[in-house]
């Protein structure tokens, strides 16, 4: 398993490094653009001590799909003053997509500069 973990954890490097490029991507649910860093891809695959081997592999797996449907989610919730990692943050948002029976999550945090960040990604799915 650990070495699915580390081919997953290579090839989704590769669609992370393609959303870097792009920098900037439009959020319709928002109506705002957030930038693509490398806390998220950190804490995606690097800060995983107390997560399962799959939830690492979901994770990492699901990067492909942040762009190329970035048009068709769905705000679920947002909260103000939050932490997240250690950082404070203005607001953030849960921004859902359903794709058949997965539910796929991103999560973006508004920092005080007004920008607004990729903070994380995550499935739910009924089995």
């Amino acid at each position: 398993m650990q070495k699915l973990k580390k081919l997953v954890k290579n090839s989704s490097k590769e669609n992370f490094y393609k959303l870097r490029k792009i920098w900037e991507i439009k959020c319709n649910s928002i109506n705002k653009i957030f930038k693509v860093t490398w806390l998220f891809y950190r804490h995606v695959s690097w800060t995983t001590k107390n997560r399962a081997l799959r939830e690492i592999i979901e994770r990492l797996s699901s990067i492909s799909l942040i762009e190329k449907n970035s048009e068709k989610w769905e705000l679920i919730e947002s909260r103000e003053n939050i932490q997240i990692e250690k950082f404070n943050y203005k607001k953030s948002y849960k921004i859902k997509l359903k794709i058949e029976k997965i539910d796929f999550f991103i999560i973006l945090a508004e920092k005080n500069n007004w920008n607004i960040i990729l903070i994380s990604v995550f499935l739910n799915y009924l089995e």
